[in-house]
């Protein structure tokens, strides 16, 4: 996120600029926000995944607080547990019961991949190589049959 925003903080710094040399950075703008990324990920990453374990650990703590708040309660009142331990219990299971039967290398490589396949999709959308290489895709294929274009109009 911070690479986007600096991006998009180059781009309307740049654009303020009246430089012929700064406007034959335009066409390799979107490259930008991966150099941007690459160098948080390299500076500031452990930092990142720091920030993020202790918000995730905050939420862990306030989510048990409060179901420990009340089943409590309700405990001291039905003298027994509450069902709606039972109905959380079985959705978790229905829902991440499949990667809990996984053995951990298995774990492992998917969460890896789920990293990458994240990263790349960021990358990827941002710098809009998707449509360039259906573009190019269109061209070579127009070159090839120029007679289609014709065809579909």
């Amino acid at each position: 996120m911070l690479s986007l925003v600096m991006a998009n903080f180059t781009f309307t710094f740049l654009s303020k600029i009246e430089n012929p040399w700064f406007d034959l950075l335009q066409p390799i703008g979107p490259l930008f926000m991966v150099f941007y990324f690459t160098v948080f990920t390299i500076s500031i990453g452990k930092e990142v995944v720091y920030c993020h374990i202790a918000i995730f650990y905050q939420w862990n703590r306030l989510t048990m607080w409060m179901l420990n708040k009340y089943t409590t309660r309700y405990y001291k009142k039905h003298k027994k547990d509450p069902p709606y331990l039972d109905k959380m219990s079985k959705s978790q299971f229905k829902l991440l019961g499949w990667y809990y039967k996984l053995d951990p290398t298995m774990r492992k490589r998917l969460l890896i991949s789920i990293c990458v396949m994240w990263f790349s999709w960021i990358i990827l959308t941002r710098t809009d190589i998707i449509s360039g290489v259906a573009h190019l895709l269109e061209n070579w294929l127009y070159e090839l049959h120029p007679w289609f274009a014709e065809e579909v109009q």
